[in-house]
């Protein structure tokens, strides 16, 4: 079964990182996080902020 994502939006800072803010439904939370993690991992991300609301 698909996630659904509303909205995303890249932002590109001025020390060449770039942030991506998206949002999910809260039945979808835990297997965006799980996705989020791995995905995280491979990339070399720097950090994953969480916003619950």
């Amino acid at each position: 079964m698909p996630i659904l994502k509303w909205m995303i939006v890249q932002n590109m800072a001025e020390d060449a990182t770039t942030d991506f803010t998206f949002t999910v439904h809260r039945n979808d939370y835990q297997r965006a996080r799980a996705i989020l993690d791995q995905t995280s991992i491979e990339l070399g991300a720097k950090k994953v902020n969480l916003l619950i609301s």
